[in-house]
C-alpha cells in the first residue's frame, strides 16, 4: 500500500475521522480555557498572551499573581491547562498559597500532573505544609510522583525529621531520595547510600555518587 492509499484509507474511516474531530474539539476547549485564564490576568493587570509569555514577564512571580494562578486551579478541569498553571507557578519566590497544590496533587488521577505538582513544590519550598509533605512522600500509592517529593520534603523539613525517610526510600526512589540527600545528608547515610550504590545503575548510581562525594567533602570541610 502506498502512503496516498494509506491516507485515502484514513479519510474514509468513520472512527478515524471521529478521532480527529474529538482531537480538534479538546485542543479548542483547551484554547478556550487558557485564553479565559489569560483575560482574567489580564484585569489583574498581567498581560500576556500565554502562560509561558507571563513566566517570561514577570518571573519570578510577585506573590498576587502567584495567588492568583492558584485561586485559577479550581475552575479548570483541563489537565494540560491545570500542568502548564502548575509549572507557572513554580516560577514564584514569594510567599503564597501553596495549600491548594498539595489538595491537587492528592486528589488528581494523572503521574504526569502530580510530578508537575511535586516539582513545582520543591522549587518554590512552601511553608507551612511539612507534615502534608512527608505523609506524600510516604504514600506509596502515589508511585513515581513521589520522586520531587523527595526534595520538596527535604527543602522545608529540618534534616532531623525527613533525612532517616529519605533513606528508607533510597531503595524505592534511589535517585531522587539520594538527590535530596546530597543538600543536607550526613556521614550517617553514608552506609545506606554505599550499598544501595553498589546494585543501581545508570543516572541513578551516578547520583548516589555525587551524593556519596558531597557528604564526604562536606565531613571533610567540618574537620
Amino acid at each position: 500500500m502506498t502512503a496516498e492509499e494509506f491516507a485515502a484509507q484514513l479519510r474514509a474511516d468513520p472512527a478515524y475521522q471521529a478521532k480527529l474531530e474529538q482531537q480538534a474539539d479538546n485542543a479548542a476547549g483547551i484554547q478556550k480555557v487558557a485564553a479565559t485564564l489569560m483575560e482574567a490576568l489580564s484585569r489583574k493587570g498581567y498581560r500576556a498572551a500565554s502562560l509561558s509569555e507571563l513566566v517570561r514577564t514577570y518571573a519570578p512571580l510577585p506573590r498576587d499573581l502567584a495567588n492568583a494562578l492558584i485561586e485559577s486551579l479550581g475552575q479548570v478541569s483541563e489537565a494540560n491547562v491545570l500542568e502548564a498553571i502548575v509549572r507557572a507557578v513554580g516560577a514564584a519566590r514569594e510567599e503564597f498559597n501553596a495549600r491548594p497544590l498539595v489538595d491537587l496533587f492528592e486528589r488528581s488521577d494523572s503521574p504526569t500532573l502530580r510530578w508537575a505538582i511535586a516539582n513545582t513544590l520543591a522549587e518554590t519550598r512552601p511553608a507551612g505544609l511539612r507534615d502534608r509533605l512527608i505523609r506524600a512522600l510516604e504514600d506509596r500509592r502515589y508511585g513515581k510522583a513521589r520522586e520531587m517529593l523527595a526534595l520538596a520534603a527535604e527543602r522545608t523539613n529540618p534534616p532531623e525529621v525527613v533525612n532517616p525517610i529519605l533513606v528508607r526510600l533510597l531503595h524505592e526512589l534511589p535517585g531522587h531520595a539520594a538527590l535530596a540527600l546530597a543538600e543536607t545528608g550526613g556521614s550517617k547515610d553514608l552506609d545506606a547510600l554505599r550499598r544501595v550504590y553498589a546494585s543501581a545503575t545508570g543516572w541513578e548510581r551516578e547520583q548516589i555518587g555525587r551524593t556519596i562525594n558531597m557528604i564526604e567533602r562536606r565531613d571533610e570541610e567540618r574537620r
